[in-house]
Protein backbone atom coordinates (compact mmCIF):
# COMPACT_ATOMS: atom_id res chain seq x y z
CA UNK A 1 0.00 0.00 0.00
CA UNK A 2 1.28 3.35 -1.20
CA UNK A 3 1.52 5.69 1.88
CA UNK A 4 0.45 9.45 1.61
CA UNK A 5 1.28 12.45 3.82
CA UNK A 6 -1.73 13.73 5.76
CA UNK A 7 -1.74 16.78 3.23
CA UNK A 8 -1.91 14.71 0.66
CA UNK A 9 -4.41 12.35 2.11
CA UNK A 10 -6.86 14.80 3.09
CA UNK A 11 -6.03 16.40 -0.50
CA UNK A 12 -7.32 13.84 -3.08
CA UNK A 13 -9.85 12.25 -0.68
CA UNK A 14 -11.66 14.81 -1.83
CA UNK A 15 -11.35 13.68 -5.44
CA UNK A 16 -13.49 11.11 -6.67
CA UNK A 17 -14.33 8.97 -9.88
CA UNK A 18 -17.40 6.66 -9.64
CA UNK A 19 -17.70 6.57 -6.18
CA UNK A 20 -14.03 5.51 -5.61
CA UNK A 21 -11.44 8.00 -4.23
CA UNK A 22 -8.19 8.47 -6.41
CA UNK A 23 -5.78 7.62 -4.07
CA UNK A 24 -7.05 4.46 -3.98
CA UNK A 25 -6.61 3.44 -7.57
CA UNK A 26 -3.26 1.86 -8.65
CA UNK A 27 -0.80 3.53 -11.78
CA UNK A 28 -2.67 1.74 -14.18
CA UNK A 29 -6.55 2.71 -13.45
CA UNK A 30 -5.01 6.46 -12.96
CA UNK A 31 -3.17 6.19 -16.38
CA UNK A 32 -6.52 4.34 -17.49
CA UNK A 33 -7.90 7.58 -16.34
CA UNK A 34 -5.79 10.18 -17.75
CA UNK A 35 -6.04 8.65 -21.24
CA UNK A 36 -9.94 9.32 -21.00
CA UNK A 37 -9.36 12.62 -21.11
CA UNK A 38 -6.11 13.39 -22.67
CA UNK A 39 -5.50 10.89 -25.31
CA UNK A 40 -1.72 12.19 -25.93
CA UNK A 41 -1.01 11.79 -22.57
CA UNK A 42 2.74 9.70 -22.60
CA UNK A 43 3.73 9.92 -19.12
CA UNK A 44 3.23 6.09 -18.56
CA UNK A 45 6.93 5.96 -15.72
CA UNK A 46 5.93 8.35 -13.40
CA UNK A 47 5.66 8.08 -9.86
CA UNK A 48 2.02 8.30 -8.15
CA UNK A 49 2.21 11.30 -6.89
CA UNK A 50 2.75 13.09 -10.40
CA UNK A 51 0.29 11.17 -12.05
CA UNK A 52 -2.44 12.33 -8.81
CA UNK A 53 -1.85 16.02 -9.80
CA UNK A 54 -1.99 15.65 -13.80
CA UNK A 55 -5.49 13.77 -13.22
CA UNK A 56 -6.46 16.28 -10.05
CA UNK A 57 -5.93 18.80 -13.44
CA UNK A 58 -7.97 17.25 -15.86
CA UNK A 59 -10.76 16.55 -12.92
CA UNK A 60 -10.74 20.42 -12.73
CA UNK A 61 -11.11 21.13 -16.07
CA UNK A 62 -14.10 18.76 -16.81
CA UNK A 63 -15.37 20.42 -13.11
CA UNK A 64 -15.19 24.11 -15.43
CA UNK A 65 -16.83 22.36 -18.51
CA UNK A 66 -19.14 21.14 -16.77
CA UNK A 67 -20.16 24.03 -14.39
CA UNK A 68 -20.17 21.12 -11.61
CA UNK A 69 -21.49 23.85 -8.06
CA UNK A 70 -18.34 24.09 -5.26
CA UNK A 71 -18.45 23.44 -2.02
CA UNK A 72 -18.54 27.34 -1.74
CA UNK A 73 -21.97 27.42 -3.84
CA UNK A 74 -19.95 29.15 -6.71
CA UNK A 75 -20.03 27.98 -10.32
CA UNK A 76 -17.02 28.10 -12.58
CA UNK A 77 -14.50 28.06 -9.17
CA UNK A 78 -12.46 25.07 -9.46
CA UNK A 79 -11.47 23.12 -6.54
CA UNK A 80 -7.45 23.84 -7.34
CA UNK A 81 -8.31 27.46 -6.72
CA UNK A 82 -9.23 26.88 -3.40
CA UNK A 83 -7.05 23.59 -3.15
CA UNK A 84 -3.84 23.75 -4.07
CA UNK A 85 -1.85 20.41 -4.57
CA UNK A 86 0.33 19.24 -2.30
CA UNK A 87 3.63 20.20 -4.32
CA UNK A 88 2.11 23.59 -5.49
CA UNK A 89 1.79 24.12 -2.20
CA UNK A 90 5.56 23.50 -1.08
CA UNK A 91 6.71 25.93 -4.82
CA UNK A 92 4.15 28.79 -3.83
CA UNK A 93 5.77 28.45 0.01
CA UNK A 94 9.30 28.84 -1.41
CA UNK A 95 8.37 31.92 -3.75
CA UNK A 96 6.72 33.37 -0.71
CA UNK A 97 9.64 32.98 1.20
CA UNK A 98 11.80 34.53 -1.07
CA UNK A 99 10.19 37.15 -1.87
CA UNK A 100 9.15 38.22 2.08
CA UNK A 101 13.48 38.01 1.60
CA UNK A 102 14.15 40.03 -0.66
CA UNK A 103 11.74 42.70 0.91
CA UNK A 104 13.75 42.44 4.04
CA UNK A 105 16.88 43.10 2.13
CA UNK A 106 15.10 46.19 0.39
CA UNK A 107 14.10 47.30 3.35
CA UNK A 108 10.34 47.36 1.89
CA UNK A 109 7.79 46.39 4.54
CA UNK A 110 4.29 45.59 3.78
CA UNK A 111 1.56 44.93 5.65
CA UNK A 112 -0.58 42.15 5.65
CA UNK A 113 -4.23 42.26 4.96
CA UNK A 114 -4.84 39.54 7.03
CA UNK A 115 -4.64 41.21 10.61
CA UNK A 116 -7.09 43.88 9.52
CA UNK A 117 -9.77 41.25 8.25
CA UNK A 118 -12.24 40.70 11.11
CA UNK A 119 -12.42 37.76 13.57
CA UNK A 120 -15.97 36.70 12.35
CA UNK A 121 -14.29 35.69 9.31
CA UNK A 122 -11.67 33.91 10.91
CA UNK A 123 -14.22 31.96 12.73
CA UNK A 124 -16.19 31.29 10.36
CA UNK A 125 -13.33 29.91 8.05
CA UNK A 126 -11.89 27.55 11.74
CA UNK A 127 -15.88 25.78 11.29
CA UNK A 128 -15.69 25.50 7.76
CA UNK A 129 -12.32 23.59 8.04
CA UNK A 130 -13.42 21.66 11.19
CA UNK A 131 -16.56 20.64 9.21
CA UNK A 132 -14.59 19.53 6.34
CA UNK A 133 -12.18 17.75 8.64
CA UNK A 134 -14.87 15.74 10.34
CA UNK A 135 -16.46 14.62 6.76
CA UNK A 136 -13.35 13.86 5.15
CA UNK A 137 -12.73 11.17 8.37
CA UNK A 138 -16.21 9.93 8.26
CA UNK A 139 -15.68 9.72 4.20
CA UNK A 140 -12.63 8.16 5.23
CA UNK A 141 -14.13 5.77 7.42
CA UNK A 142 -16.53 4.46 4.85
CA UNK A 143 -13.70 4.07 2.25
CA UNK A 144 -12.06 1.84 4.68
CA UNK A 145 -14.95 -0.22 5.41
CA UNK A 146 -15.59 -0.90 1.82
CA UNK A 147 -12.07 -1.89 1.87
CA UNK A 148 -12.22 -3.81 4.13
CA UNK A 149 -15.55 -5.44 2.56
CA UNK A 150 -13.49 -5.96 -1.03
CA UNK A 151 -10.71 -7.47 0.75
CA UNK A 152 -13.37 -10.02 2.50
CA UNK A 153 -14.47 -10.68 -0.75
CA UNK A 154 -11.49 -11.35 -2.86
CA UNK A 155 -9.76 -13.15 -0.05
CA UNK A 156 -13.37 -15.45 -0.12
CA UNK A 157 -12.79 -15.71 -4.05
CA UNK A 158 -9.29 -17.02 -3.39
CA UNK A 159 -10.50 -19.60 -1.17
CA UNK A 160 -13.31 -20.59 -3.31
CA UNK A 161 -10.83 -20.85 -6.11
CA UNK A 162 -8.22 -22.89 -3.95
CA UNK A 163 -10.53 -25.50 -3.71
CA UNK A 164 -11.85 -25.25 -6.85
CA UNK A 165 -7.61 -26.46 -7.97
CA UNK A 166 -7.73 -28.97 -5.59
CA UNK A 167 -11.10 -30.63 -6.00
CA UNK A 168 -9.86 -30.79 -9.43
CA UNK A 169 -6.57 -31.94 -9.02
CA UNK A 170 -7.93 -35.03 -6.70
CA UNK A 171 -10.78 -35.74 -9.35
CA UNK A 172 -7.55 -35.83 -11.29
CA UNK A 173 -5.86 -38.75 -9.10
CA UNK A 174 -9.08 -40.68 -8.74
CA UNK A 175 -9.08 -41.07 -12.41
CA UNK A 176 -5.83 -41.82 -12.74
CA UNK A 177 -6.04 -44.38 -10.25
CA UNK A 178 -9.04 -46.27 -11.41
CA UNK A 179 -7.77 -45.92 -15.11
CA UNK A 180 -4.73 -47.60 -13.20
CA UNK A 181 -6.80 -50.15 -12.35
CA UNK A 182 -9.14 -51.36 -14.93
CA UNK A 183 -5.97 -51.30 -17.13
CA UNK A 184 -6.35 -48.02 -18.58
CA UNK A 185 -3.42 -45.60 -19.87
CA UNK A 186 -4.19 -41.79 -19.43
CA UNK A 187 -2.20 -39.58 -22.03
CA UNK A 188 -1.13 -36.03 -21.07
CA UNK A 189 -3.06 -33.01 -22.52
CA UNK A 190 0.14 -32.76 -25.45
CA UNK A 191 -1.09 -35.63 -27.01
CA UNK A 192 -1.91 -33.82 -30.58
CA UNK A 193 1.65 -32.81 -30.51
CA UNK A 194 3.36 -36.11 -29.89
CA UNK A 195 3.99 -38.64 -32.93
CA UNK A 196 2.56 -41.98 -33.07
CA UNK A 197 5.96 -43.06 -32.15
CA UNK A 198 6.21 -41.71 -29.08
CA UNK A 199 2.74 -42.54 -27.87
CA UNK A 200 3.49 -46.34 -28.65
CA UNK A 201 6.72 -45.85 -26.24
CA UNK A 202 4.65 -44.16 -23.72
CA UNK A 203 1.86 -46.90 -23.64
CA UNK A 204 4.85 -49.58 -23.85
CA UNK A 205 6.40 -48.57 -20.93
CA UNK A 206 3.70 -48.24 -18.62
CA UNK A 207 2.11 -51.05 -19.95
CA UNK A 208 5.32 -52.56 -18.35
CA UNK A 209 5.93 -51.19 -15.11
CA UNK A 210 2.36 -52.30 -14.41
CA UNK A 211 3.35 -56.28 -15.02
CA UNK A 212 6.61 -55.48 -13.51
CA UNK A 213 5.05 -54.35 -10.33
CA UNK A 214 2.76 -57.36 -10.59
CA UNK A 215 5.78 -59.70 -10.72
CA UNK A 216 7.09 -57.91 -7.52
CA UNK A 217 4.30 -58.79 -5.98
CA UNK A 218 4.28 -62.38 -6.66
CA UNK A 219 7.71 -63.06 -6.30
CA UNK A 220 7.21 -61.43 -2.69
CA UNK A 221 4.70 -63.58 -1.61
CA UNK A 222 6.33 -66.71 -2.82
CA UNK A 223 9.75 -65.61 -1.18
CA UNK A 224 7.47 -65.25 1.99
CA UNK A 225 5.97 -68.83 1.64
CA UNK A 226 9.30 -69.97 0.80
CA UNK A 227 10.91 -69.21 4.37
CA UNK A 228 7.87 -69.97 6.49
CA UNK A 229 8.26 -73.61 4.78
CA UNK A 230 11.86 -73.58 5.78
CA UNK A 231 11.18 -72.51 8.99
CA UNK A 232 8.53 -75.81 9.51
CA UNK A 233 11.13 -78.19 8.04
CA UNK A 234 13.76 -77.00 9.77
CA UNK A 235 11.98 -78.01 13.15
CA UNK A 236 13.25 -81.05 14.76
CA UNK A 237 9.65 -82.54 15.18
CA UNK A 238 9.23 -82.31 11.54
CA UNK A 239 12.15 -83.88 10.72
CA UNK A 240 11.46 -86.95 12.79
CA UNK A 241 7.69 -87.08 11.56
CA UNK A 242 9.23 -86.72 7.75
CA UNK A 243 11.76 -89.86 8.82
CA UNK A 244 8.82 -91.68 10.19
CA UNK A 245 7.07 -91.54 7.38
CA UNK A 246 9.81 -92.43 5.13
CA UNK A 247 10.26 -95.78 6.89
CA UNK A 248 7.04 -96.50 6.95
CA UNK A 249 5.93 -95.55 3.81
CA UNK A 250 9.75 -98.27 2.66
CA UNK A 251 7.92 -100.75 4.60
CA UNK A 252 4.72 -101.11 3.47
CA UNK A 253 6.17 -101.07 -0.28
CA UNK A 254 8.76 -103.87 0.64
CA UNK A 255 5.67 -105.98 2.18
CA UNK A 256 3.67 -105.28 -1.15
CA UNK A 257 6.82 -106.56 -3.74
CA UNK A 258 7.29 -109.41 -1.82
CA UNK A 259 3.52 -110.54 -2.27
CA UNK A 260 3.48 -109.16 -5.65
CA UNK A 261 6.47 -108.77 -7.54
CA UNK A 262 5.04 -106.68 -10.24
CA UNK A 263 3.20 -104.35 -8.17
CA UNK A 264 5.42 -100.28 -8.56
CA UNK A 265 6.54 -98.70 -5.40
CA UNK A 266 4.37 -96.23 -4.22
CA UNK A 267 6.98 -94.18 -1.90
CA UNK A 268 7.38 -91.13 -4.25
CA UNK A 269 3.37 -90.64 -2.48
CA UNK A 270 4.51 -89.48 0.64
CA UNK A 271 5.85 -86.08 0.00
CA UNK A 272 3.19 -85.08 -0.98
CA UNK A 273 1.39 -84.36 2.42
CA UNK A 274 3.04 -81.80 4.68
CA UNK A 275 3.33 -84.19 8.39
CA UNK A 276 1.01 -83.23 11.40
CA UNK A 277 2.69 -81.37 13.81
CA UNK A 278 1.13 -82.00 17.36
CA UNK A 279 2.20 -79.02 19.47
CA UNK A 280 1.09 -79.02 23.80
CA UNK A 281 -1.32 -75.78 22.83
CA UNK A 282 -3.12 -77.93 20.68
CA UNK A 283 -4.50 -80.60 22.87
CA UNK A 284 -8.49 -79.27 22.83
CA UNK A 285 -11.35 -79.78 21.26
CA UNK A 286 -10.86 -76.93 18.46
CA UNK A 287 -7.83 -78.98 17.24
CA UNK A 288 -9.61 -82.34 17.78
CA UNK A 289 -12.86 -81.25 15.39
CA UNK A 290 -10.35 -79.68 12.67
CA UNK A 291 -8.10 -83.05 12.60
CA UNK A 292 -12.11 -84.75 12.05
CA UNK A 293 -12.87 -82.75 9.05
CA UNK A 294 -9.72 -82.86 7.64
CA UNK A 295 -9.37 -86.52 7.59
CA UNK A 296 -13.25 -86.72 7.34
CA UNK A 297 -12.99 -84.72 4.07
CA UNK A 298 -9.73 -85.78 2.68
CA UNK A 299 -9.94 -89.22 2.45
CA UNK A 300 -12.12 -91.86 0.48
CA UNK A 301 -14.00 -94.27 2.31
CA UNK A 302 -15.44 -95.97 -0.63
CA UNK A 303 -14.23 -99.37 -0.50
CA UNK A 304 -14.62 -99.79 3.31
CA UNK A 305 -17.73 -99.26 2.65
CA UNK A 306 -18.39 -101.33 0.12
CA UNK A 307 -17.13 -104.55 1.74
CA UNK A 308 -19.21 -103.66 5.05
CA UNK A 309 -21.99 -103.40 2.49
CA UNK A 310 -21.19 -106.51 1.17
CA UNK A 311 -21.04 -108.09 4.38
CA UNK A 312 -24.91 -107.45 5.11
CA UNK A 313 -24.34 -104.23 7.70
CA UNK A 314 -26.73 -101.08 7.31
CA UNK A 315 -25.68 -97.88 5.37
CA UNK A 316 -26.53 -96.13 8.02
CA UNK A 317 -24.63 -97.82 10.31
CA UNK A 318 -21.25 -97.91 8.22
CA UNK A 319 -21.42 -94.14 7.83
CA UNK A 320 -22.21 -93.58 12.13
CA UNK A 321 -18.82 -95.95 12.32
CA UNK A 322 -16.96 -94.16 9.50
CA UNK A 323 -17.44 -90.89 11.89
CA UNK A 324 -16.52 -92.87 15.17
CA UNK A 325 -13.41 -94.40 14.21
CA UNK A 326 -12.12 -91.12 12.56
CA UNK A 327 -13.17 -89.86 16.15
CA UNK A 328 -10.75 -92.89 17.79
CA UNK A 329 -7.52 -92.31 15.21
CA UNK A 330 -7.82 -88.78 16.43
CA UNK A 331 -7.57 -89.79 20.15
CA UNK A 332 -4.89 -91.71 19.24
CA UNK A 333 -3.05 -88.83 17.44
CA UNK A 334 -3.30 -86.36 20.96
CA UNK A 335 -2.40 -89.15 23.28
CA UNK A 336 0.78 -89.75 21.63
CA UNK A 337 -0.34 -93.81 21.12
CA UNK A 338 0.65 -94.36 17.42
CA UNK A 339 4.70 -95.76 18.68
CA UNK A 340 4.41 -99.18 17.75
CA UNK A 341 7.63 -99.57 20.17
CA UNK A 342 5.37 -98.83 22.81
CA UNK A 343 2.71 -100.39 24.73
CA UNK A 344 -0.94 -99.16 23.73
CA UNK A 345 -3.20 -96.80 25.86
CA UNK A 346 -6.28 -96.85 24.51
CA UNK A 347 -8.31 -99.44 23.33
CA UNK A 348 -11.39 -99.59 20.76
CA UNK A 349 -14.89 -100.95 20.55
CA UNK A 350 -15.73 -104.07 18.76
CA UNK A 351 -17.24 -102.39 15.68
CA UNK A 352 -14.75 -99.57 15.53
CA UNK A 353 -12.31 -101.97 15.17
CA UNK A 354 -14.29 -104.28 12.57
CA UNK A 355 -13.77 -100.76 10.68
CA UNK A 356 -10.22 -100.02 11.51
CA UNK A 357 -8.86 -103.80 10.66
CA UNK A 358 -11.31 -103.36 7.40
CA UNK A 359 -8.89 -100.24 6.37
CA UNK A 360 -5.98 -101.62 7.36
CA UNK A 361 -6.80 -105.06 4.63
CA UNK A 362 -5.98 -102.56 1.91
CA UNK A 363 -2.66 -101.25 2.48
CA UNK A 364 -2.59 -98.87 -0.23
CA UNK A 365 -5.50 -96.91 1.01
CA UNK A 366 -3.98 -97.60 4.50
CA UNK A 367 -1.52 -95.53 3.70
CA UNK A 368 -3.08 -93.11 2.18
CA UNK A 369 -5.34 -92.59 4.82
CA UNK A 370 -2.01 -92.01 7.09
CA UNK A 371 -0.71 -89.17 4.21
CA UNK A 372 -4.03 -87.59 4.85
CA UNK A 373 -3.84 -88.05 8.95
CA UNK A 374 0.31 -86.85 8.30
CA UNK A 375 0.85 -89.34 11.10
CA UNK A 376 1.50 -92.58 10.96
CA UNK A 377 -0.64 -94.83 13.22
CA UNK A 378 0.24 -98.54 13.43
CA UNK A 379 -2.38 -101.53 13.53
CA UNK A 380 -1.90 -103.00 17.02
CA UNK A 381 -4.81 -104.43 18.56
CA UNK A 382 -4.94 -106.88 21.98
CA UNK A 383 -7.53 -109.65 21.96
CA UNK A 384 -7.23 -109.46 25.68
CA UNK A 385 -7.23 -105.45 26.41
CA UNK A 386 -7.72 -104.23 29.55
CA UNK A 387 -10.81 -102.14 30.76
CA UNK A 388 -8.54 -99.69 31.75
CA UNK A 389 -7.74 -98.60 28.67
CA UNK A 390 -11.12 -98.60 27.50
CA UNK A 391 -12.07 -96.20 29.85
CA UNK A 392 -9.07 -94.12 29.49
CA UNK A 393 -10.48 -93.97 25.94
CA UNK A 394 -13.86 -93.42 26.63
CA UNK A 395 -12.91 -90.21 29.16
CA UNK A 396 -10.92 -89.02 26.43
CA UNK A 397 -13.57 -89.31 24.24
CA UNK A 398 -15.87 -86.75 26.66
CA UNK A 399 -12.55 -84.65 27.06
CA UNK A 400 -12.11 -83.85 22.78
CA UNK A 401 -15.68 -84.68 22.12
CA UNK A 402 -18.07 -83.16 24.47
CA UNK A 403 -21.07 -82.61 21.93
CA UNK A 404 -20.79 -86.42 20.98
CA UNK A 405 -21.34 -87.67 24.34
CA UNK A 406 -24.41 -89.10 23.83
CA UNK A 407 -22.54 -91.98 21.89
CA UNK A 408 -21.59 -93.12 25.47
CA UNK A 409 -24.59 -93.84 27.01
CA UNK A 410 -25.97 -97.06 25.30
CA UNK A 411 -25.55 -100.07 27.41
CA UNK A 412 -24.10 -102.46 24.85
CA UNK A 413 -23.21 -103.13 20.74
CA UNK A 414 -27.15 -104.82 20.32
CA UNK A 415 -28.64 -101.77 21.83
CA UNK A 416 -28.98 -98.72 19.23
CA UNK A 417 -25.93 -100.02 17.86
CA UNK A 418 -23.97 -98.30 20.04
CA UNK A 419 -20.06 -97.50 19.34
CA UNK A 420 -18.92 -97.03 22.23
CA UNK A 421 -21.19 -99.22 25.38
CA UNK A 422 -20.02 -98.93 28.59
CA UNK A 423 -20.41 -102.41 29.40
CA UNK A 424 -17.04 -103.44 26.99
CA UNK A 425 -14.67 -105.75 28.59
CA UNK A 426 -16.77 -105.87 31.58
CA UNK A 427 -16.97 -109.76 33.63
CA UNK A 428 -20.46 -111.59 32.09
CA UNK A 429 -19.97 -114.57 34.65
CA UNK A 430 -21.71 -114.62 37.71
CA UNK A 431 -19.64 -113.66 41.27
CA UNK A 432 -17.64 -116.60 42.41
CA UNK A 433 -14.85 -117.36 44.83
CA UNK A 434 -12.20 -116.38 41.74
CA UNK A 435 -13.76 -114.02 40.52
CA UNK A 436 -14.80 -111.51 43.72
CA UNK A 437 -10.93 -110.88 43.87
CA UNK A 438 -11.03 -108.88 40.65
CA UNK A 439 -13.96 -107.36 40.47
CA UNK A 440 -16.06 -105.34 42.72
CA UNK A 441 -19.39 -106.85 43.57
CA UNK A 442 -21.99 -104.23 44.57
CA UNK A 443 -24.86 -105.01 47.62
CA UNK A 444 -27.95 -103.06 48.84
CA UNK A 445 -27.23 -100.85 52.56
CA UNK A 446 -29.27 -102.89 54.34
CA UNK A 447 -27.50 -106.17 53.65
CA UNK A 448 -24.33 -104.57 54.27
CA UNK A 449 -23.50 -106.54 57.22
CA UNK A 450 -24.66 -110.04 56.07
CA UNK A 451 -22.52 -109.39 53.03
CA UNK A 452 -19.65 -108.34 54.90
CA UNK A 453 -19.58 -111.89 57.20
CA UNK A 454 -20.29 -114.41 54.04
CA UNK A 455 -17.65 -112.63 51.91
CA UNK A 456 -14.92 -113.05 54.07
CA UNK A 457 -15.27 -116.58 54.41
CA UNK A 458 -15.64 -117.30 51.12
CA UNK A 459 -12.68 -115.25 50.41
CA UNK A 460 -11.29 -117.41 53.03
CA UNK A 461 -12.29 -120.40 51.45
CA UNK A 462 -10.95 -119.10 48.02
CA UNK A 463 -7.62 -118.27 49.01
CA UNK A 464 -6.47 -121.87 48.02
CA UNK A 465 -7.98 -122.11 44.74
CA UNK A 466 -7.03 -118.20 43.57
CA UNK A 467 -3.73 -119.12 43.54
CA UNK A 468 -4.14 -121.47 41.31
CA UNK A 469 -6.28 -119.57 38.72
CA UNK A 470 -4.54 -117.23 35.53
CA UNK A 471 -5.35 -114.02 37.42
CA UNK A 472 -4.12 -114.00 40.77
CA UNK A 473 -6.05 -111.59 43.64
CA UNK A 474 -4.63 -108.13 44.29
CA UNK A 475 -4.52 -108.54 47.79
CA UNK A 476 -7.26 -108.58 50.39
CA UNK A 477 -10.86 -107.69 49.52
CA UNK A 478 -12.64 -105.15 51.51
CA UNK A 479 -16.00 -103.43 52.14
CA UNK A 480 -16.82 -100.42 51.59
CA UNK A 481 -19.63 -98.30 51.91
CA UNK A 482 -20.87 -94.77 49.41
CA UNK A 483 -22.58 -92.47 50.77
CA UNK A 484 -24.44 -89.49 48.87
CA UNK A 485 -25.29 -86.37 49.36
CA UNK A 486 -29.44 -87.82 50.46
CA UNK A 487 -28.36 -90.09 52.50
CA UNK A 488 -28.60 -93.19 50.19
CA UNK A 489 -25.54 -96.26 51.10
CA UNK A 490 -24.35 -98.56 48.78
CA UNK A 491 -21.75 -101.06 49.80
CA UNK A 492 -19.48 -102.76 47.69
CA UNK A 493 -16.27 -105.26 47.86
CA UNK A 494 -12.61 -104.51 46.60
CA UNK A 495 -9.56 -105.64 46.33
CA UNK A 496 -7.00 -103.82 48.56
CA UNK A 497 -4.57 -103.06 45.45
CA UNK A 498 -6.97 -103.03 42.92
CA UNK A 499 -7.40 -99.31 40.54
CA UNK A 500 -10.59 -97.20 41.27
CA UNK A 501 -11.36 -97.04 37.81
CA UNK A 502 -14.52 -100.10 37.86
CA UNK A 503 -15.27 -98.20 41.47
CA UNK A 504 -16.48 -95.52 39.35
CA UNK A 505 -17.74 -96.17 36.63
CA UNK A 506 -19.86 -99.45 38.54
CA UNK A 507 -21.04 -96.47 40.98
CA UNK A 508 -21.93 -94.17 37.85
CA UNK A 509 -24.30 -97.53 36.55
CA UNK A 510 -25.85 -98.04 39.96
CA UNK A 511 -26.92 -94.29 40.37
CA UNK A 512 -27.60 -94.05 36.51
CA UNK A 513 -25.69 -91.03 36.07
CA UNK A 514 -22.00 -90.31 34.32
CA UNK A 515 -18.95 -91.09 36.23
CA UNK A 516 -17.30 -87.17 35.50
CA UNK A 517 -20.70 -86.70 37.84
CA UNK A 518 -18.70 -87.62 40.95
CA UNK A 519 -16.49 -86.83 43.02
CA UNK A 520 -15.85 -89.48 45.66
CA UNK A 521 -14.11 -88.18 49.57
CA UNK A 522 -12.36 -90.27 52.15
CA UNK A 523 -10.10 -88.73 55.52
CA UNK A 524 -10.77 -85.69 53.29
CA UNK A 525 -9.11 -85.91 50.27
CA UNK A 526 -10.85 -86.25 46.89
CA UNK A 527 -10.05 -89.60 45.81
CA UNK A 528 -8.12 -90.79 42.22
CA UNK A 529 -8.98 -93.40 39.99
CA UNK A 530 -5.71 -94.34 39.14
CA UNK A 531 -5.09 -95.04 43.29
CA UNK A 532 -5.64 -97.69 45.08
CA UNK A 533 -7.37 -98.46 48.79
CA UNK A 534 -4.75 -99.75 49.97
CA UNK A 535 -2.93 -95.76 49.07
CA UNK A 536 -5.20 -94.11 51.08
CA UNK A 537 -4.97 -96.04 53.67
CA UNK A 538 -8.48 -97.69 53.87
CA UNK A 539 -9.85 -99.65 56.47
CA UNK A 540 -12.64 -102.52 56.54
CA UNK A 541 -16.45 -101.32 56.23
CA UNK A 542 -15.11 -97.58 56.44
CA UNK A 543 -17.69 -94.90 54.41
CA UNK A 544 -16.99 -93.26 51.36
CA UNK A 545 -18.85 -89.82 50.31
CA UNK A 546 -19.83 -88.78 47.10
CA UNK A 547 -20.73 -85.36 45.81
CA UNK A 548 -22.92 -85.10 42.43
CA UNK A 549 -21.04 -82.23 40.54
CA UNK A 550 -23.08 -82.87 37.60
CA UNK A 551 -26.10 -81.39 38.67
CA UNK A 552 -24.75 -77.91 39.73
Amino acid sequence: MFKYTEEENIFYSSYSINGKCIKDLSNTQIIEQIRKRDSSFTGYKLNKIPLLNTLVKLLDEENQRTKIPTRNGKLGVSSADKYQTPSKKRTNESEINEASNKKRNTGVKEHNDVENQPKEEEKEENEEKVEEKEEKKEEEKEEEKEEEKEEEKEEEKEEKEEEKVKEAEKEEDDEEEEDQKQGKFKLSKEIDRLNIEELESILNSKKLKQELDIKNKEIHSLTSKVKELEKVANSPEAKLNHNNTKTSVKSTTSTNNSTNGSLPKRSSISTQFPPLIVTPDDLNSNFALKLFNKVNKGFNFNKVTHKLASSGMDIDIIQKLQREFIKFIVLKVLDNDYDIRQPSKLAPPPLIHKFWKTLCLDTFGYTQFLKVLGINVHHRYNENEDRLHYIRTRDLYRDYFPNSTAELDHKNVLENVSCWPWDYLMPNTPPSSKSKLNQISPSSSSSSSSSSSSSSSSSSSSSSSSSSSSSPPKGKPMTLKIRDQQGNILSFRMAQHAQLYNLFDIYATKTKSDTDDHILMYAGQEMKRDKTLSFYNFKENDTIYSSNIGKN
